[in-house]
């Protein structure tokens, strides 16, 4: 099932900032239509089974490495 990220706010109990700062972070697929991010229900329920933890992500989880 293809939805919106309000859609999917509200059928999944979380914040559609949430959502959109998943798809930023690349943690949630979605693909960009006009002004709006569209996502399929199994990568949202896939992605809900195993959240990531709250916050800003670490310096491992971007990237960069530690010398």
């Amino acid at each position: 099932m293809v939805m919106g990220t309000q859609e999917a706010a509200v059928r999944y109990g979380v914040h559609p900032e949430t959502l959109r700062r998943w798809i930023a972070r690349g943690l949630l697929p979605a693909t960009r239509v006009g002004n709006a991010w569209v996502l399929e229900a199994k990568d949202v329920e896939r992605l809900l089974a195993n959240p990531p933890k709250p916050g800003r992500p670490t310096k491992a989880t971007r990237g960069s490495r530690r010398q």
